[in-house]
């Protein structure tokens, strides 16, 4: 269901920026793999740590399907598979996004944009 997916990749977004606040590097795999467990409520063990990132979008997806009810998409969606290249499609589409629009810019008159919102 679109809906779990989009849970799912909320709860993430908002825990990597938990993790980010609190100064750690998003890039190194440790962190990501702390951050995906944490996402799903658990506690990191070394253990976990060394089983990946992997292995931590699989138990977070786990956690999900059961909380939603959804317990038989578990084993028919591969669900690491489709967050990764959520991922990697949201950064190349980032780039994408900039270069497209930048090209044709149009300058906005400062007066548009430095009104006040709320007079009162």
């Amino acid at each position: 269901s679109i809906a779990v997916a989009y849970a799912l990749w909320r709860q993430l977004r908002i825990t990597c920026l938990v993790a980010a606040l609190f100064g750690h590097d998003l890039g190194d795999p440790e962190v990501r793999t702390r951050a995906l467990h944490a996402a799903a409520g658990s506690r990191v063990s070394a253990s976990l740590l060394r089983a990946g990132a992997a292995r931590a979008m699989e138990m977070l997806w786990e956690r999900c399907a059961q909380r939603a009810g959804l317990r038989a998409l578990v084993s028919l969606v591969p669900v690491a598979s489709i967050v990764l290249a959520l991922a990697e499609l949201e950064s190349r589409g980032n780039g994408q996004l900039l270069e497209e629009f930048r090209r044709d810019r149009k300058s906005i008159p400062e007066s548009e944009y430095r009104d006040a919102l709320d007079p009162e």
